[in-house]
């Protein structure tokens, strides 16, 4: 028999270089950027909205044989009750 779920995932993957540790452990702070011109505001305010709703964002590397195949960020959110009255 299977629990009913209290919170809800999207998962977003990509097949690009990843990021070295350093940059998985800043990329979630204002301002960090690795781009040129960018303002490193992207996946902070990501992050905080997600927070803000009692959530949990979270990046990693992807791994094929020992090497870094891609990323993934992951979004954890609670399922509130009116969203399950809803279902």
């Amino acid at each position: 028999m299977f629990g009913v779920s209290t919170r809800q995932s999207l998962i977003v993957i990509d097949g690009g270089q990843g990021m070295s540790e350093q940059q998985l452990q800043q990329a979630l702070l204002p301002f960090y950027t690795t781009k040129h011109q960018g303002s490193g505001l992207g996946l902070a305010l990501c992050n905080d909205i997600v927070i803000a709703h009692a959530g949990k964002l979270t990046i990693s590397n992807l791994y094929q044989d020992g090497q870094i195949s891609g990323l993934q960020v992951a979004i954890s959110l609670p399922i509130s009750s009116k969203a399950e009255e809803n279902r």
